[in-house]
């Protein structure tokens, strides 16, 4: 078996190109795809994962929305009244 070298910038274009018309034809059905993402507290890397997908949905035209909260605190966690 021979080694065979990728070209991960092709693939991707690959990809987006199918992921485009499988939006297309959602959004044609009435549906509207999006990405949600909910940051709970400041971790850095999880910043940076959720500002890294924001640049493909726009490319594949749908929104992509993330929203920041606070963590809870320890207390709220073991409260036996709090709610989920």
């Amino acid at each position: 078996m021979t080694a065979r070298t990728l070209d991960g910038k092709i693939i991707r274009d690959q990809i987006f190109a199918e992921l485009k018309d499988e939006v297309r034809l959602l959004t044609a059905a009435g549906v509207r795809p999006g990405l949600a993402a909910v940051l709970v507290g400041e971790n850095p890397a999880s910043q940076l994962y959720v500002k890294a997908k924001s640049p493909p949905a726009k490319r594949l035209a749908y929104p992509a929305l993330s929203s920041r909260r606070r963590p809870p605190s320890p207390r709220s966690i073991c409260s036996p009244s709090s709610k989920i």
